[in-house]
């Protein structure tokens, strides 16, 4: 079988997506794989310097398709982030062959509009270096995202690095503020220096960024949202209770008024048990006890993703 994974560079999750899938692929299913990124060409976005393959292309879309392209594949399959699926592609949804999500909640927000949605959940890199001595510093990641929490991260009074290439946030002088876009090699650098990683996101259909941290070792303060309460032991973990609602201040809240992306959740924590948290620390669980969750996720994940692209029916 030959495989094309088809997105968009965004620079940031999906495309982290698109590699970890070609990866895994490449190693365990087919060597004939390759990541296809759409780009924007005059009036409409396409595939550039696509051919397709007249015995048959399997067609692997993460988040955002292009419907006109799906007949060039022999199947397609679809990558679902449910909080970014806008209200046409939701009516499109039984023009693929297979819809994946990455966690159950998601598959039962989706069942009712696709009975047969898949849940598989995902991969993150690991980024352990055994090598950079940890600091007793807490970090939070938000890269080019909307939906980290970062708007309470950066209240809290507590000193911190947060790294953020938007550039939305005004931060107090006790946080080490970083913009400039980083690089692979210095992003590990930054996960494994800092002892304590901060996760409170208002959703994620999986989250590297905490999965990330977990690779290395590193304490991790998450939000009890799906995507991780299903796949952590909560008792190596500090976990924040939420409340379901809508907060226009929010970007990931108002960027939905209109309700064009109708499986959008926000789940928003509980900032006083945050705060404590934060302010009167207290580490549980060892760093390997934490390594040891993280590699046992991606191996139990790895075996699903694998056996379910060895079994398409062609």
């Amino acid at each position: 079988m030959k495989f094309k994974l088809l997105t968009y560079n965004n620079r940031a999750g999906i495309v982290v997506d698109a590699m970890l899938l070609h990866n895994l692929i490449q190693k365990n299913v087919s060597e004939d794989s390759d990541i296809l990124f759409i780009e924007h060409l005059g009036k409409t976005w396409s595939v550039p310097n696509y051919v397709p393959d007249e015995s048959g292309d399997i067609g692997i879309w993460i988040q955002n398709p292009l419907f006109d392209h799906l007949k060039n594949f022999k199947k397609n399959i679809w990558f679902v982030n449910e909080e970014w699926i806008g209200v046409d592609e939701l009516k499109k949804i039984d023009q693929f062959d297979y819809i994946i999500v990455k966690n159950e909640y998601a598959r039962k927000l989706l069942e009712p509009i696709r009975p047969d949605v898949i849940s598989l959940p995902f991969l993150s890199y690991d980024f352990y270096d055994p090598n950079i001595l940890k600091e007793k510093q807490f970090l939070h990641l938000n890269g080019r995202a909307i939906q980290k929490n970062t708007e309470l991260v950066v209240k809290q009074n507590v000193p911190m690095t947060v790294f953020d290439t938007t550039k939305r946030f005004v931060c107090p002088s006790n946080i080490d503020y970083v913009t400039p876009y980083m690089i692979k090699r210095d992003i590990k650098k930054i996960l494994n220096k800092h002892s304590v990683h901060i996760c409170p996101s208002l959703y994620e259909s999986w989250g590297h960024y905490l999965y990330e941290g977990l690779s290395t070792g590193a304490e991790i303060i998450c939000s009890d949202i799906p995507s991780f309460t299903e796949n952590l032991d909560q008792s190596l973990v500090h976990t924040i209770p939420v409340v379901e609602k809508i907060d226009l201040s929010y970007l990931y809240c108002s960027d939905n008024l209109s309700g064009s992306f109708p499986l959008r959740k926000a789940f928003f924590v509980d900032e006083q048990k945050f705060k404590d948290i934060l302010e009167n620390f207290e580490p549980i669980g060892k760093e390997q006890q934490r390594r040891d969750m993280f590699q046992d996720i991606m191996s139990k994940n790895s075996k699903k993703l694998i056996d379910f692209f060895k079994n398409i029916y062609i």
